[in-house]
């Protein structure tokens, strides 16, 4: 028996021990359709590249008698494996249906993105009703989870339709008014002067209170002349849960009852809105 026979016990002991070890036998049981494939390429490739030879393999058979067979057996593995494929093409995922997939997974996430602000926004409606009804139409509240060394929007409210769109959906944790509160756990201040002539006296005396650009300022919607912020703490040593705030055009001071009293009474909702949605980021 000639060594050219290693040609084929070699191979077929390379299958044995893919499918022998622990390691290697779960890959060939999910790609034993594959295995064939290879294999029929194999035959093919043996029956090319050794049409020619006289050597002998097994039998008195040399690779010139067996070439006829090696075809064969190459077509025979090969539309095995075709026909495999065919009956199993409804459980293949083709790039088309993996980017559909991956646009309607997208387009549901957004939708559970508006739903969840909505829900947000009627807490923050039906929490501090007290607020809306003294501000004549010129208070907001936005609530604000801490993650990543900034504040995402959750949600906000205001009656004036003008001020109640989303806004800038991310603050950094060390600018603006909101990072007084953070650091701080509560913050009141007004008298800010109105935002006339380009907002020159309004942007100055913000610049004077907080840690804030012209850029940042200039993004801001509702310039507002009071604010009361108040930190929402977890209850544990990790970091605070998130941020409250409220602002009002008109400069008298916030009545900081109308803000504390509902956010204690209604603590644990709002904490539970928080913790729940960690993963719904813009």
């Amino acid at each position: 028996m000639s060594t050219d026979i290693f040609f084929f016990i070699g191979y077929f002991i390379i299958i044995l021990i893919l499918y022998s070890l622990k390691w290697t036998k779960d890959f060939a049981n999910k790609n034993s359709n594959e295995l064939i494939g290879v294999t029929s390429a194999y035959f093919y490739l043996l029956a090319d590249i050794k049409n020619d030879n006289d050597n002998k393999i097994f039998f008195d058979y040399t690779w010139k008698d067996i070439n006829t067979p090696l075809v064969y057996l190459g077509i025979i593995l090969a539309l095995i494996y075709l026909y495999i494929n065919y009956i199993n093409k409804d459980k293949f995922i083709n790039d088309e249906s993996l980017i559909q997939e991956n646009t309607q997974l997208k387009e549901n996430f957004k939708v559970s993105q508006k739903e969840f602000y909505k829900l947000c926004s009627d807490i923050i409606k039906g929490c501090f009703g007290e607020f809306y009804e003294s501000s004549n139409g010129n208070g907001r509240i936005s609530i604000y989870k801490y993650d990543n060394n900034s504040f995402t929007l959750l949600g906000r409210y205001c009656s004036n339709p003008l001020y109640n769109s989303e806004g800038r959906p991310h603050y950094p944790e060390n600018e603006g008014i909101i990072a007084i509160g953070w650091q701080n756990g509560t913050a009141s201040i007004h008298n800010i002067p109105k935002y006339t002539n380009k907002g020159r006296e309004w942007k100055k005396r913000m610049k004077e209170i907080c840690n804030i650009s012209d850029n940042s300022l200039d993004k801001i919607k509702m310039k507002s002349q009071s604010f009361h912020v108040q930190r929402i703490n977890n209850e544990d040593s990790r970091n605070p849960l998130g941020i409250i705030v409220a602002e009002k055009l008109s400069s008298e001071i916030i009545n900081e009852e109308l803000i504390t009293l509902p956010l204690k009474l209604h603590n644990e909702i709002i904490a539970s809105l928080i913790k729940s949605m960690k993963t719904i980021t813009k």
